[in-house]
């Protein structure tokens, strides 16, 4: 029955095209309105636009095919385990957004971001040719693997959680992809994969998800025990033995995000001292601007977690520790 559900789910999945319009940024700063993102996104799973909702483990506004991913997510609880992320710590929740939830644009396929740098120097979607294809419809059949992607941790108490449950598309999704791009002047790319994030994973002793309506009214005090409970949840807490969900022997995820921070004051300072500049100081520019980190090269992305990834799974939280830890947290509230 369970397989029969999770074949239903992520079989066969209707997406539209998204478009967004917005101003240029970067060299493009001038330009008024240019295409800012361009996705596919899920049409399924009942409602297809935003819900209100008061449950205390959910945003307080988020996408209604949110609630499928979740559910799908939840059928694969035992997958999701055996990479390593499992026992009572672990709770499943439908992911925030790290910015107004009234744009969450539910379960989708990115196709195309702005890049938002402040010396970007890129090539948007053609316009004209966005609109011309704004809402057609393609069927997709999710036949990808499972894996644990590594959140953003600047951004855990905004989303409501620290790693994403991640559904990949498989190949019909990036021929159907690729064929966009190519439509409407991007480069194709044959060897990238898409993916869904389903869910969110966050500490179970977390009492409500930061993001929901019940937290719209907490205090700056409640506010902090949070975020402490999300830092815990990641990096461990020695106190009681709990190493966290990081793994950083296994996966490398804390020190790069340390290597990020760095590099991102590094290149903050740099672009402190190129706004000083007056128009005539180009060679000075230049030397500064040669300085900047490129991170993506430099640093690059923290690797996933999968059973088909060069890291297959990291060490599991021992049980013991996990109740602790929660035990914790509870003595905390009370």
């Amino acid at each position: 029955m369970e397989a029969t559900k999770t074949q239903e789910l992520q079989g066969q999945l209707k997406t539209s095209l998204v478009v967004r319009y917005g101003s240029g940024t970067g060299v493009r700063a001038c330009q008024q309105e240019e295409v800012v993102h361009l996705s596919l996104q899920v049409m399924a799973c009942g409602s297809e636009g935003l819900v209100e909702s008061q449950d205390r483990f959910e945003p307080y506004r988020f996408h209604g095919s949110r609630r499928c991913g979740l559910e799908l997510a939840t059928l694969k609880l035992s997958e999701i385990a055996s990479l390593g992320y499992g026992g009572p710590a672990v709770a499943l929740r439908i992911p925030a957004i790290p910015w107004a939830q009234e744009q969450d644009a539910g379960l989708h396929i990115t196709l195309y971001d702005q890049p938002k740098q402040e010396m970007a120097c890129y090539t948007p979607p053609d316009l004209e040719k966005c609109r011309a294809l704004e809402g057609s419809t393609f069927t997709l059949c999710m036949d990808g693997t499972l894996k644990i992607l590594n959140g953003n941790e600047l951004n855990d108490f905004k989303v409501g959680g620290c790693y994403y449950v991640s559904l990949g598309c498989g190949p019909e999704a990036t021929s159907i992809a690729n064929d966009i791009k190519s439509k409407v002047g991007l480069s194709p790319n044959p060897t990238q994969e898409f993916h869904l994030s389903l869910a969110t994973l966050a500490p179970e002793w977390l009492p409500c998800h930061p993001r929901s309506a019940v937290a719209l009214t907490a205090t700056d005090e409640q506010k902090s025990v949070w975020q402490e409970m999300l830092v815990k949840f990641r990096h461990g807490d020695v106190d009681v033995g709990f190493d966290g969900f990081n793994d950083n022997v296994t996966t490398g995820w804390t020190t790069n995000a340390q290597e990020m921070k760095q590099a991102g004051e590094f290149n903050a300072s740099i672009m402190a001292q190129i706004k000083n500049l007056t128009a005539s100081d180009v060679e000075k520019q230049e030397k500064l601007q040669q300085q900047l980190i490129d991170v993506q090269k430099t640093i690059g992305f923290c690797k996933p977690v999968g059973s088909m990834e060069a890291i297959q799974s990291i060490n599991l939280p021992d049980t013991d520790s996990q109740i602790a830890m929660k035990s914790k947290f509870e003595k905390l509230q009370t």
